[in-house]
């Protein structure tokens, strides 16, 4: 029996990637997932999806309120949002960003029928901010050079990554460590209640650069949640990007090429 799927994307100021995005989804393989969009209060991006429009698309154009501002928290309370927007079976998250393998959510759905998981993810590949694969022995998400490297080392030593390619080998188990990112998941929507990503953010997690991803990781632990692993590096990344915080400046969106 086909299994229902929606794909859930929040965007603000960055039309030319998103457009790369829809384009994914659209392109998907064994299945016809939904996808809804919500664009974060910004016109420019809402008229650039005019053209752009297919029956499995719908966008939603959101104004922030008094007091609203970028970062983890409002990413947060806008995910949780989708999901409650979703009536699908299964939900998956595409950071505006980035770009699904033809046979990503496929593959997923594979992988949760075999394991009888309600949470199962896929690897990624990193890719730098020209397109090609980022190789570097450091960890791209630490503030600093030093941090940076240090981590790189401890994430070697556990199998996640390696100078051999630009894959990143998601693991549950990896948390604290290092979480899953939010757009390699495929969940069961049943299974996420109304708030799986908690909006409240500490100093701490602040300062140790957490983020929603964190927080949704953490309410799959906390759930108990059979969780499960295709091994297969389906997600493309982009490095440094933040779905909302986007200035509108940066010329990246028009030069951006995938390097295969």
């Amino acid at each position: 029996m086909r299994q229902s799927v929606t794909v859930l994307t929040v965007t603000r100021r960055r039309p030319r990637w998103l457009l790369r995005c829809i384009d994914s989804v659209r392109r998907l393989v064994g299945v016809e997932a939904e996808h809804i969009v919500l664009i974060d209060d910004c016109d420019e991006t809402d008229r650039a999806l005019a053209g752009a429009e297919h029956r499995r698309l719908t966008r939603f154009l959101r104004r922030r309120r008094p007091g609203e501002a970028s970062g983890p928290a409002h990413l947060a309370g806008l995910r949780n949002l989708m999901i409650r927007m979703a009536t699908s079976e299964w939900v998956a998250f595409l950071d505006d960003d980035n770009v699904f393998a033809e046979e990503h959510i496929a593959s997923l759905l594979a992988c949760a029928e075999e394991t009888g998981a309600a949470a199962v993810h896929s690897w990624m590949r990193m890719f730098d901010a020209t397109g090609q694969p980022h190789t570097s022995a450091r960890w791209p998400w630490s503030r600093d050079d030093a941090a940076g490297e240090a981590k790189y080392r401890i994430m070697a030593a556990k199998g996640v990554v390696t100078r051999d390619d630009n894959i990143v080998r998601e693991a549950i188990d990896n948390y604290p460590a290092r979480c899953v990112d939010t757009s390699a998941w495929l969940l069961r929507r049943s299974a996420l209640g109304d708030t799986p990503m908690d909006p409240t953010f500490t100093l701490a997690e602040f300062e140790a650069n957490k983020a929603e991803d964190d927080h949704l990781h953490a309410y799959i632990l906390s759930q108990g949640l059979k969780v499960a692993c295709t091994e297969r590096a389906t997600l493309r990344y982009a490095l440094g990007g933040y779905s909302t915080n986007h200035d509108g400046r940066s010329d990246r969106a028009e030069t951006w090429r995938w390097a295969d």
